[in-house]
């Protein structure tokens, strides 16, 4: 899981910054052609941009198969949201408007598995997404392996 998340090797190389694109129109098209510049990760912005479920679906896997990192920009904190952009195969999500630390932990809660989370599990996508042949081996990994950003910074008021 680690090798796949090229967005994770860069941070942890500690070579300097990370570089990204962030996707606002949908089509698989567009997302192999950011993915094919270079960047360390594409961002799919579902909540400013024209993207919806299916197409982010679709542009996450365009990604990833690209060896580049999927990050998914959700509209809310809700938990479905955040499940299903995971569930995709995100390898990080970025999470709006948490302003307070019972937010960060409603988002926690959503993205990890139980014990440390309410996440469930059924999706056969992220597994392959992360380069692992089983969901046995994904969910094991899963707790330690994904990135969760606030796109705005309130948290340091929480």
């Amino acid at each position: 899981m680690q090798a796949a998340n090229r967005l994770r090797s860069a941070l942890r190389a500690g070579s300097g910054p990370s570089f990204g694109a962030w996707q606002t129109l949908p089509g698989v098209s567009h997302a192999r052609t950011m993915a094919g510049c270079g960047f360390d990760w594409v961002c799919v912005d579902t909540e400013h941009g024209n993207i919806d479920d299916g197409a982010m679906h679709d542009a996450v896997s365009a990604i990833a198969a690209c060896g580049v990192s999927p990050l998914v920009r959700v509209p809310a904190n809700e938990g479905w949201m955040v499940k299903r952009a995971l569930d995709a195969g995100a390898h990080g999500i970025i999470v709006p408007l948490l302003y307070t630390a019972d937010d960060a932990r409603k988002l926690i809660a959503s993205a990890k598995f139980p014990p440390h989370g309410n996440r469930g599990y059924g999706s056969p996508f992220s597994p392959a997404i992360f380069g692992l042949s089983s969901g046995t081996d994904y969910r094991q990994q899963a707790r330690d392996r994904m990135g969760v950003v606030d796109s705005d910074i309130w948290l340091r008021h929480a």
